[in-house]
């Protein structure tokens, strides 16, 4: 399993889910496709949009009772593994 560090570019919220932006070098969003799934922090979802080095997901409302994923804002740092 390939991991990495990104970072949090951009947090909308969405009733009670949110999307998050996450920025990620070069190099490891070449291994990224539309819908492939990924952990960020732990938490398994879908990547929904991809641009050069950065992705979109939604965080679900049961995601987000995690605190760890409910605090992200712009400039956190979030752990990715891609899942194959």
């Amino acid at each position: 399993m390939s991991e990495t560090v990104g970072l949090i570019r951009e947090v909308v919220i969405m009733g009670d889910a949110k999307e998050i932006l996450v920025e990620i070098n070069k190099d490891f969003a070449d291994s990224l496709v539309k819908n492939m799934e990924v952990s960020i922090n732990g938490h398994i979802t879908s990547i929904r949009d991809i641009n050069e080095n950065r992705f979109k997901t939604d965080l679900t409302a049961i995601m987000l009772q995690s605190e760890e994923l409910d605090n992200l804002i712009y400039g956190s740092e979030v752990s990715i593994s891609l899942k194959r």
